[in-house]
């Protein structure tokens, strides 16, 4: 660099250069004498660190750092950085080089009693030419081969693995009942009732399967395992319930009980039989029915209405 352009060197009396000492002139021993004082003076050096006392901790700023940096020219930034692409560009087709494709055979059939061929090679396609154009007058090429997009890699995913299908007794889910088990399925509008039936599960263990898909007939949605149903009649002291009835089998009858306390409905069974003997009929699913025990003996009153059972539910002898 020239004197005067960025970045060139500063010589001492130039425009804000450390200032040049005069010589010091004076008389010895009757003579005129000179010391030329500029040979004494110390280069400028870098500043002293910083130390200080930070939470109690020595800390240190290095001074140096803050000194602000050579201004160069924006042009050649760009240029700089132009050639350190271009070298990127050429490293990166060095490592990951292009498979040559070995050209495809030719095709060889007979067409109308003559032997006939199709050269398969001009089907087959190309990579796309260079894009070539001028940078700042320079010329300048881009590889459009490196914008193909890449084939997306197959994923096999194994039993276990994240995403993978979960059978029962994974971590996480939950095991399959005893067979025979029941489940009732309040959703969408509809009531299915599924069943653990044998050879139904992986590899021909037992899993659930729906037995049949009727109306809700105003049931709360939820999912109610039957299996877990409290059986009223195991309890000597006086119960009370009005809930709607959930289902019926052969042998029981299922109905809402009291809440649990956490805001969800328990379950209890009742001996079919006692519905029987009150009704003459087959108690209606979602219907109220006043349900009565002393001493573990169970008696039904009759129907109610949905406001009636539920101010039952909410007596205090209720409580399972």
């Amino acid at each position: 660099m020239k004197d005067g352009e960025i970045g060139a060197s500063r010589n001492a009396g130039d425009v804000g250069g450390a200032p040049v000492p005069e010589p010091l002139t004076f008389t010895h021993n009757g003579e005129r004498a000179t010391i030329d004082l500029a040979r004494f003076q110390q280069p400028p050096s870098a500043p002293e660190p910083l130390i200080f006392t930070h939470n109690g901790e020595p800390a240190t700023i290095d001074l140096d750092r803050l000194k602000p940096a050579e201004l160069y020219d924006e042009d050649e930034e760009a240029e700089r950085n132009l050639v350190l692409q271009e070298a990127m560009f050429e490293q990166e087709a060095l490592d990951n080089p292009t498979p040559t494709l070995a050209p495809p055979e030719p095709l060889t059939f007979t067409h109308n009693g003559e032997p006939a061929t199709v050269d398969l090679e001009r089907f087959q396609q190309r990579p796309p030419e260079p894009l070539t154009f001028t940078h700042k007058g320079q010329p300048a090429t881009v590889d459009l081969e490196r914008f193909k997009p890449q084939p997306k890699k197959e994923i096999h995913m194994k039993h276990g693995e994240i995403g993978a299908p979960r059978n029962a007794g994974d971590v996480g889910v939950a095991p399959v009942p005893e067979v025979g088990s029941v489940k009732v399925v309040i959703l969408n509008g509809s009531r299915q009732i599924d069943q653990v039936v044998p050879g139904v599960g992986e590899n021909g263990a037992a899993g659930w399967q729906t037995q049949k898909v009727l109306g809700e007939n105003g049931l709360p949605k939820g999912i109610y395992q039957l299996s877990g149903a409290y059986d009223a009649s195991k309890k000597v002291h006086p119960q009370q319930f009005g809930g709607q009835v959930l289902h019926v089998d052969k042998k029981n009858v299922y109905q809402f009980g009291p809440d649990d306390g956490k805001g969800k409905s328990t379950v209890v069974k009742h001996d079919r039989k006692i519905f029987d003997q009150a009704l003459g009929k087959e108690p209606v699913v979602g219907q109220c029915y006043e349900v009565s025990y002393a001493r573990g003996v169970g008696k039904v009153k009759g129907e109610l209405s949905q406001e009636e059972g539920a101010k039952l539910q909410n007596r205090k002898v209720n409580k399972i």
